[in-house]
């Protein structure tokens, strides 16, 4: 193993520590989130381009649990990490569902979606693009069984715990249930 670097974003809100290779690479994709109450996660990323990729947002916007969890997310994968701006209004802090129909998006693209709106907003927008007419067969798309059916659920559960820290602390009643 390599020497362990400390990467600290400008928000001083969170610190990455990451163990890196020779190579610069991290051993198995994993990096140590530290969170404001100084407890440590061990967080995956799909390699050095979601790092860099949530390390640049997260220093650029300031973000609280939900927004963390949204960039976290939508850097998964390539697709969705380039088209971020169309995902995200970051002017008005809000995603932007109708872009669930864009034509670059792709099964694998779409989940990532779906879980990171999920993740910001507690619902299912793209579900209510017409308030006239709600695609219901579109709120099915957002269930467990239809987002982590893929090769990306390891890192959605890392979303999660992004999104819900304080669910993923150690010790008092919850003392062995989340790790």
């Amino acid at each position: 193993m390599g020497q362990e670097t400390k990467i600290q974003t400008s928000t001083k809100k969170h610190e990455m520590v990451a163990p890196l290779l020779a190579d610069g690479l991290c051993a198995a994709g994993k990096r140590r989130v530290r969170y404001e109450n100084s407890e440590i996660h061990n967080i995956r990323f799909a390699g050095n381009e979601h790092l860099e990729f949530y390390n640049e947002q997260a220093d650029r916007l300031n973000p609280d649990c939900y927004l963390k969890a949204l960039i976290y997310t939508l850097g998964i994968c390539d697709d969705t990490r380039r088209h971020f701006a169309s995902l995200y209004d970051v002017k008005h802090r809000r995603i932007v569902p109708e872009e669930i129909n864009a034509g670059w998006q792709t099964g694998g693209s779409l989940k990532v979606t779906r879980l990171a709106f999920q993740l910001f907003t507690d619902a299912t927008p793209s579900a209510y693009l017409s308030l006239d007419n709600p695609d219901f067969g579109e709120c099915v798309r957002y269930s467990v069984s239809d987002i982590f059916c893929c090769g990306y659920a390891p890192l959605f559960v890392d979303a999660i715990k992004l999104r819900y820290p304080e669910y993923m602390r150690g010790g008092g009643a919850n003392a062995g249930l989340y790790y």
